[in-house]
């Protein structure tokens, strides 16, 4: 039995959905539902109901949930083991506060089967100081109009290659299911520059008429649920963080393009390149599929 496939199966379990669950796993929901029947065909028995409104577990899914897990968690333990004991196994991402968030999923999957993703958090001006100085390590960062923050990139005298995963050309904003506004959906964008904004970054390009700037998503979402407030964000980053049923996300005004690019320099050995190039893979497909 494949330890993957267990995983694939509480995954499953979890999110209720196989396209979910097929986005958070990096995989088709054609080849996930294939793995997971395979699963039930080995184990003689059926693991979930399939329905419109997603997939559930049977009786006999619930009775082997808890040994799945149980194996997954082992097994598990058994790798943080091995990761403290070969720290040099270890890919540092420094990235902003903001793109953390969208990417710290990676951190508990192994990367070319032998390495694994360390994500560190540092402000736009950090990150360009730490690579001025040719500081090692992958780094992941907004540009917008070739700089970072206000640093050029073309001022940089390191030797840093560079891949973008993905650019927006755009802003959205984000309002809560029952925000009054929506009920007036042909005045919908006029109004909205009448309310308040959340951005949780500077780093990307627009400021709203009238904002305020939050970085904890309990808090900002709490305040959009209770008070109204309207978050302002890019299209590619709004599925990280609303991915829930009860926001509606808006299109909205064109604003300075914004690329979102990996800095990083050659590796010393080829394993650590493939361990790299499964990442930018990685963060091309999350960042496509949300």
């Amino acid at each position: 039995m494949n330890i993957e496939h267990l995983k694939y199966f509480l995954t499953v379990a979890r999110t209720k959905s196989i396209r979910k669950a097929g986005e958070e796993l990096f995989i088709s929901s054609q080849n996930l539902s294939f793995i997971i029947k395979g699963l039930e065909k080995e184990l003689g028995i059926r693991l979930f109901v399939r329905s419109n409104k997603g997939v559930h577990l049977t009786q006999e899914g619930m009775e082997f949930f808890p040994y799945a897990q149980q194996v997954v968690q082992q097994y598990s333990l058994y790798w943080e083991k091995r990761k403290r004991q070969t720290s040099s196994n270890i890919l540092t991402l420094y990235t902003t506060m903001v793109l953390s968030d969208a990417v710290s999923v990676l951190q508990s999957r192994s990367l070319s089967q032998q390495y694994y993703l360390s994500v560190q958090k540092r402000s736009a001006d950090e990150l360009y100081h730490m690579m001025e100085h040719n500081y090692p390590g992958i780094f992941f960062v907004p540009v917008i109009d070739g700089a970072i923050g206000d640093h050029l990139i073309n001022n940089l005298k390191s030797d840093y290659q560079t891949c973008t995963i993905s650019r927006d050309e755009t802003s959205v904003s984000v309002l809560h299911k029952n925000h009054e506004l929506l009920q007036s959906p042909e005045t919908l964008i006029a109004n909205m520059q009448n309310w308040t904004h959340i951005i949780n970054s500077n780093d990307f390009g627009f400021s709203p008429n009238r904002f305020i700037s939050v970085d904890n998503p309990a808090i900002y979402k709490q305040m959009m649920r209770e008070n109204g407030f309207i978050f302002v964000t890019r299209p590619s980053l709004a599925p990280f963080y609303f991915f829930e049923d009860e926001w509606v996300i808006v299109p909205n005004k064109i604003a300075r393009t914004v690329e979102y690019v990996l800095f990083y320099q050659k590796a010393e050995d080829n394993n650590r390149e493939y361990a790299r190039e499964e990442l930018m893979r990685r963060l091309k497909y999350k960042f496509k599929s949300g």
